[in-house]
């Protein structure tokens, strides 16, 4: 008498529990025994969670296995190491209602790529990593259909000519990630012909690229493509300098609420950071700052714009950085940086009784700030000291 055999008679209970196991767990759970195997793999955990990884092996020696899988699955990677196997075409057929699919290593035509999407009609999520094409036509391109359900594009490391083409299609993107492009990359322009002539509004963005702070440091471009979706975004990653403009703009926004900024040692250096005021940001909840050593007073005029923050992760933290910190941020409930450059001289941090809300504080002290804390009686020390005692 299996207890659990009840619930597979009701789906929506079995969905239930299922929610609540690993991925590892839920596979075995479909082994249990054919009845098991059939509520499994229908429910909408197996369909949200499990994803199926074909690779070259696979296809060259397994297809028949992926193909005679009656399996429903809604998330597929694939995995090919730079070649193209027509096969390929069957197992997207066979899964025509995929949601999610990543496509990554893969040589291939732009009549391939262009077919896969006239294949995956219900694509919710998609990822490009690393496409190389062996012909660029244009009108294979923007003859792409079926990604007006797309609410997710993440696009690493593919030819630049891809991006408008794909992004004009994408009518109801929500959330949109760019990395690793081009240093000859036109980056900007194909940023102001999106905003013109896209129609979705972003609630997530990110731009990782190891080139773009070497273009124009005003980003008109960029600027223009915040601007249309300055109403709705509520997590920014930006691991390149956007400008002055750009991020003041940012600060603006009515609903953001995480924010990331990586490679500010690119910023402008003439910029003086005493003479810059940003604007106060009352909803930003999570601030992730990287890389701002190089430019004094960049840290605390940022700090001085989250009032509300509760989360603050840094590279660094010096002593004017936790006053400005424990002044303005009074509602931080966690802060983490790799390296702390503070010493018990600089106690005046501690003897004022800061970061009364802190709550974790994953900070590594040295050694010898540690001793000269434990030197101080418990009832002297304050809650920022007991919390770096901690680590």
């Amino acid at each position: 008498m299996d207890p659990l055999e009840y619930f597979s008679y009701a789906p929506h209970i079995f969905d239930l529990i299922l929610n609540h196991l690993s991925v590892d767990d839920i596979l075995s759970v479909s082994l249990v025994n054919s009845a098991y195997y059939k509520v499994t793999t229908n429910s909408l955990t197996f369909r949200r969670r499990i994803k199926l990884k074909v690779t070259k092996d696979l296809l060259v020696c397994k297809s028949q296995i992926v193909e005679k899988s009656d399996r429903n699955y809604h998330n597929l990677e694939l995995n090919l190491n730079h070649r193209f196997y027509q096969n390929i075409f069957c197992v997207l057929t066979k899964f025509n209602g995929l949601k999610s699919l990543d496509l990554k290593n893969c040589l291939l035509t732009t009549e391939e790529f262009n077919r896969i999407f006239k294949i995956l009609t219900n694509l919710d999520e998609l990822k490009l990593d690393d496409l190389t094409f062996e012909d660029v036509n244009p009108d294979e391109i923007k003859n792409i259909e079926n990604l007006t359900k797309l609410r997710h594009l993440q696009m690493k490391a593919i030819p630049e000519i891809l991006m408008h083409p794909l992004l004009i299609k994408c009518k109801n993107l929500k959330r949109l990630s760019i990395m690793q492009l081009s240093r000859k990359a036109p980056v900007d322009e194909v940023f102001k012909q999106l905003a013109e002539d896209s129609q979705f509004k972003l609630e997530q963005f990110e731009i990782c690229d190891f080139g773009y702070y070497n273009f124009d440091q005003k980003k008109f471009g960029l600027h223009s493509f915040l601007e249309k979706s300055f109403d709705t975004l509520r997590v920014l990653e930006f691991d390149v300098w956007i400008g002055i403009a750009s991020l003041q703009l940012v600060f603006k926004m009515p609903h953001l609420e995480k924010l990331r900024l990586y490679e500010l040692a690119h910023a402008d250096k003439d910029i003086d950071w005493n003479e810059v005021t940003l604007p106060c940001n009352k909803k930003i909840k999570h601030l992730n700052l990287q890389d701002v050593n190089n430019h004094k007073n960049l840290s605390s005029t940022i700090f001085k714009a989250v009032p509300k923050v509760e989360f603050i992760e840094v590279y660094a933290l010096s002593y004017e950085d936790l006053c400005e910190i424990g002044k303005s941020c009074l509602e931080l409930v966690e802060l983490n940086a790799y390296f702390l450059d503070i010493n018990d001289s600089n106690g005046a941090i501690f003897k004022e009784n800061l970061f009364k809300n802190l709550k974790r504080c994953n900070i590594s002290a040295s050694d010898d700030l540690k001793q000269q804390i434990l030197s101080r009686s418990e009832h002297e020390r304050s809650n920022f000291e007991n919390l770096l005692l901690v680590n």
